[in-house]
């Protein structure tokens, strides 16, 4: 055991410094040594991460290791020819969804680089290979850039976003539309996780992992054993479970009843001309919601008592994506 552990700290050092490719590095370290000694090594690393997904990851590329090969893939990401291009990495979930990401976040960035007019490419990963789990991810000029909202800074610091988002706005305006976004984000979004990872686990799950594109034993053994629980950890963190459902249900309808009260009748939620990064996030959320409905009905309902809500995402959708609302009108409209 003791030639290892260099290689062990090196990835201690790795997850402690939030490394982006820490986990690509653990996956490494899992191919060279055998089974018990990496399932050693993940419980070891509970004390700087969540072991279970990483566990089983470890685990199931002994066993299927044509299925889970994250390392291949960061690599892939890091050697693009194009130090300049803006690559987005994001978890494709149908293809027949009018908006087939059931990430909000993803949305978000995706939505905010259009109206900024950032030229960007988009690559379709799998759960497994992204290096943290958590998606939106980006390369960009060798990094791998994560948190949709540091990516805009990032941009905008840079100079491949020319004016930041919210520019244009007062200051006042600008600490009522960062209060909007992080109820959106930080309280809301543990409310859509609650209903997609808990009530509708069922619906959600295949979704998620289509039974058609998934082997049946790694999405119960990944999916039911480790992720969802991992999942359901955190929400319960996030003081979700703490009210009655009945409580719950009233905090959503008078938070999406607000949202509505400050949209009123303008185009967009501070002004009728501009969008900032509170509609971006709004936009990722709502649309979220509503075309991924199976997973979130009670959300769903509570939106579409707002027709302002419900139109806000739809014109922010043929704003900016213009090819979808094509589609709709060819298709005779959504469903």
């Amino acid at each position: 055991m003791i030639p290892i552990w260099p290689e062990i700290v090196a990835v201690f050092e790795a997850y402690r410094r939030h490394d982006p490719l820490a986990h690509g590095f653990a996956i490494e370290f899992g191919d060279k040594y055998p089974i018990w000694t990496a399932a050693i090594f993940a419980i070891l690393l509970s004390t700087v991460m969540l072991p279970g997904t990483l566990a089983i990851t470890l685990i199931a590329n002994h066993f299927y290791p044509q299925k889970i090969k994250p390392h291949a893939h960061i690599t892939r990401l890091t050697r693009h020819d194009d130090r300049k291009k803006v690559v987005l990495c994001s978890l494709q979930q149908e293809e027949s969804k009018p908006f087939p990401n059931a990430s909000p976040f993803v949305c978000k960035l995706d939505a905010a680089l259009r109206d900024c007019g950032v030229s960007f490419q988009t690559e379709v990963v799998k759960y497994e290979e992204l290096p943290t789990g958590k998606i939106p991810l980006v390369h960009w000029n060798n990094e791998l850039l994560m948190d949709s909202q540091l990516i805009v800074e990032r941009f905008v610091a840079e100079g491949v976003i020319e004016k930041h988002p919210d520019a244009w706005m007062s200051e006042g305006d600008k600490a009522g539309a960062a209060m909007l976004r992080h109820g959106f984000e930080n309280f809301m979004y543990w409310g859509m996780m609650k209903e997609r990872w808990m009530d509708q686990w069922k619906v959600s799950k295949h979704v998620f992992w289509p039974k058609k594109t998934t082997d049946w034993t790694l999405r119960f053994i990944v999916c039911e054993l480790f992720i969802q629980p991992n999942v359901v950890s955190s929400i319960k963190k996030a003081g979700v479970l703490s009210y009655s459902a009945q409580d719950w249900d009233k905090i959503v309808d008078d938070f999406y009843s607000h949202a509505a009260v400050i949209l009123g009748d303008k185009q967009y939620f501070f002004s009728s001309e501009q969008m900032c990064m509170a509609d971006y996030a709004v936009f990722g959320h709502v649309l979220n919601v509503l075309d991924f409905e199976e997973m979130n009905p009670k959300l769903a309902k509570s939106i579409k008592r707002h027709a302002n809500l419900v139109a806000f995402a739809e014109r922010v959708k043929a704003k900016l994506y213009p090819e979808l609302a094509m589609s709709l009108v060819a298709g005779g409209g959504e469903k």
